[in-house]
């Protein structure tokens, strides 16, 4: 997209201010030294969830159509918190709604505190058609 060090799934805000209550975003990547809030678990602590060990939370939609947002919850047996990581697509993987993918917002980025800081929404979005450049998902660790 539009963000030279790429965007990664994040909790909006940090420290003290960090803002659990609040839909999750994509944001410029941190460092790794400071990212511990971009830092997710795969298929823990059950099948299909995915955990943010920095708050001992899962994923979770907030609803089962396009447009529904994601939250960090507590973990649960919630069918709304089972996703399915297919090569680089994140899709809601509990059979209650078939075809829907975690995407950035495919709207322009949001400044938040100067050019080289961006964010954008993340939802889910129906996975066909989608432009990979919104929802085709990295994993690992990077250092740049």
């Amino acid at each position: 997209m539009d963000e030279p060090q790429f965007y990664c799934l994040d909790v909006p805000g940090s420290g003290a201010a960090v803002r659990l209550h609040v839909a999750l975003q994509v944001h410029t990547c941190k460092l790794i030294e400071t990212a511990e809030d971009e830092f997710f678990a795969f298929d823990y602590p059950g099948p299909g969830q995915i955990f943010m060990e920095a708050y001992d939370l899962c994923l979770e939609a907030d609803g089962t159509r396009a447009g529904s947002l994601i939250f960090l919850r507590p973990c649960s047996d919630s069918p709304k918190q089972i996703f399915k990581v297919d090569s680089d697509i994140i899709r809601l993987g509990d059979g209650i709604q078939d075809g829907l993918c975690m995407a950035a917002d495919p709207a322009p980025r949001i400044a938040t505190g100067g050019p080289s800081h961006l964010r954008r929404d993340v939802a889910l979005q129906p996975c066909n058609p989608l432009d990979p450049a919104i929802s085709r998902w990295i994993f690992g660790l990077f250092d740049y």
